[in-house]
């Protein structure tokens, strides 16, 4: 047997804690095939594969970024997402695996409705050994939008 300090449940302790700061709704999806787009309609045929619908915590890190290259200016906002990897309200799909650019879309935030409409875009999926939950870092790119 394995001597630790830790209760061999220990980690489902924390799972309900960080649950109920989940207060906002998120959807992450995936964009599918490259989009055509009708210059006749206005319209796209881009299509999207959801993967995570629930509860999230959204919180802006403190890093904002500005690139300027020649005229070119981009403005980035990074933001840590959290959720319950459990508590998805649609099955993942097989083989699942996150990619960067997974679009992530706040639908709703009674905390703060201002959020309600971000899209923020995933950029690195950083790990724990406490996995109650998942932490996604996205950011915002002002000329993405």
């Amino acid at each position: 047997m394995l001597n630790t300090i830790f209760h061999p449940r220990w980690a489902y302790h924390h799972r309900y804690t960080v649950g109920t700061a989940s207060l906002g709704r998120i959807i992450i999806d995936r964009p599918g095939p490259a989009a055509e787009f009708d210059f006749d309609t206005g319209t796209s045929t881009q299509t999207f594969t959801e993967l995570y619908v629930g509860r999230a915590r959204v919180q802006k890190l403190a890093r904002p970024n500005n690139r300027e290259f020649v005229e070119d200016q981009v403005e980035f906002q990074q933001f840590r997402v959290q959720f319950n990897f459990d508590h998805n309200e649609i099955e993942y799909p097989a083989d699942f695996q996150w990619h960067v650019n997974d679009r992530v879309r706040v639908v709703a935030d009674p905390a703060d409705p201002e959020m309600e409409g971000m899209t923020l875009y995933l950029r690195g999926w950083p790990g724990s050994t406490n996995s109650w939950h998942r932490t996604l870092i996205c950011q915002t790119n002002m000329k993405q939008e």
